[in-house]
């Protein structure tokens, strides 16, 4: 088991009353327990603390008047994640949990019906499986580089494989749609770690599940010299990045 301390402040100069929602809070999921944790607004107000449907976030919904505003939270998380059974075989989609039926389908920002012919070519002939996940996440590392500047909010997984270029964002985006159009579930993942260079920020991967337990295992496709380390901790996950915080 690891401990990790969180130290995250966001601020903002509101033009009108605004309301914000955030997703910055570490969830409830498995291998990682909060042990204390503060919430902070600057000035003082009010805000709602709920979960998603998912039950997968926490979300803090706060009205905001015009004027200068921050947010900061505090955490103390002990980490202990179980280890996944590399050699485990893909579930059959017939027998796939209903909750993770979603995590097979095209979504907004991972269309894997664009990437099916690729995700044939080049994986198909791979034993169904972990094995699969692990040779798409080498391939977008081998094919893909990692720049700052190279998408916007709108980018799509195909996008990203037209630019051959993208950040954390974009390489999760794209390896959640190649393991789609493999019939792997796979939801986008963001959490903290830690950078080299500042500044801080969050950083996404993405989740697979294949086990007949339907476990998640999470899996990261930047290059190791975008980051100082793997994800730390998950803050939250979804179907695509618009549900997680900002990376």
């Amino acid at each position: 088991m690891k401990s990790f301390s969180i130290d995250c402040e966001l601020e903002y100069d509101v033009l009108q009353q605004t309301l914000f929602l955030f997703n910055i809070a570490v969830p409830p999921a498995p291998g990682q327990r909060v042990r204390c944790e503060t919430i902070a607004l600057e000035p003082a107000a009010q805000f709602d603390e709920f979960c998603d449907a998912t039950g997968a976030n926490r979300l803090l919904r706060v009205n905001v008047e015009p004027g200068h505003f921050s947010i900061r939270y505090l955490a103390a998380v002990d980490v202990d994640t179980p280890a996944i059974e590399p050699s485990a075989d893909r579930t059959p989609l017939a027998t796939l949990p209903p909750d993770v039926i979603p995590y097979v389908l095209a979504s907004r920002y991972c269309d894997a019906e664009a990437l099916f012919a690729l995700a044939c070519n080049e994986f198909g002939n791979i034993a169904p499986g972990y094995a699969q996940v692990e040779a798409v996440c080498r391939w977008i590392r081998a094919n893909i580089a990692y720049r700052v500047g190279t998408s916007s909010p709108t980018t799509t997984a195909h996008d990203v494989l037209a630019n051959r270029a993208g950040v954390s964002r974009d390489f999760a985006h794209l390896a959640v749609a190649l393991c789609r159009a493999l019939n792997i579930p796979a939801r986008f993942v963001t959490g903290y770690t830690r950078y080299e260079v500042p500044p801080q920020d969050f950083h996404a991967v993405f989740d697979a599940s294949c086990a007949a337990s339907a476990r998640w295992s999470s899996r990261r496709t930047t290059p190791r010299s975008s980051s100082a380390c793997k994800l730390r901790l998950r803050a939250s996950c979804s179907r695509h990045s618009t549900r997680t915080s900002c990376t």
